[in-house]
């Protein structure tokens, strides 16, 4: 889906007074062209718009709506994971920065950067490392019986291959450094939870003029 990145006259007046200066400060460190910077935070500026004049950050559900929607990430059940991520310690908002930062992850990235980032994720409790039982729980949409029996079962059978498939050190789960070398032998396990990066052509359609 195309986003709208027009602005009207007034409302590009204030888009330039609330932004202007944080436009100049982070084309100084981001990867992204000024123009690109300026199209990513005119779509923060409009997701705020909700929120009242007032408000200036982007909320967790307004940020839940722009990865399924404009991102095309259709499942969020890691959307917490993914927020806690982008932006720790926050309850409520996500800062442009961290906006901007997470859009720079998605698109230049490397592929340990990416690695990071979705172990992260995937150990929603931030521990370290990833058990049998959170793979059983998360394994649950992933798989389908004919009966209930049936899903319960091919959920277990699922998850202990997945198990003895990253856990290269035999200790009963997956670490980083088992999800690492597991994914750089089968690179097409990086996501094997679920989605978490953007497709970048879904991504670029976005912003296009």
């Amino acid at each position: 889906m195309k986003l709208d990145l027009t602005l009207g006259a007034i409302e590009h007046q204030r888009f330039h007074t609330v932004y202007h200066t944080l436009q100049k400060k982070l084309h100084r460190t981001s990867k992204f062209k000024e123009k690109e910077i300026e199209r990513f935070l005119i779509t923060y500026y409009k997701f705020t718009l909700p929120a009242g004049k007032k408000s200036r950050q982007m909320t967790h559900s307004q940020f839940s709506t722009f990865y399924q929607i404009f991102l095309g990430v259709s499942e969020l059940e890691w959307i917490d994971s993914v927020i806690a991520y982008v932006e720790p310690g926050s309850k409520k908002f996500i800062s442009a920065e961290a906006y901007l930062k997470a859009m720079e992850l998605w698109t230049f990235g490397s592929f340990e950067d990416k690695k990071q980032f979705c172990f992260t994720v995937y150990d929603r409790h931030r521990k370290g490392y990833i058990t049998k039982e959170v793979l059983r729980k998360y394994c649950r949409n992933m798989v389908y019986g004919q009966t209930v029996e049936d899903t319960q079962e091919m959920t277990r059978e699922y998850a202990d291959f997945l198990l003895r498939k990253f856990d290269k050190d035999r200790d009963g789960r997956i670490s980083f450094d088992d999800y690492s070398q597991t994914v750089n032998e089968s690179p097409h396990l990086l996501e094997f939870l679920g989605q978490l990066c953007p497709d970048l052509t879904r991504l670029f359609e976005t912003f296009q003029d």
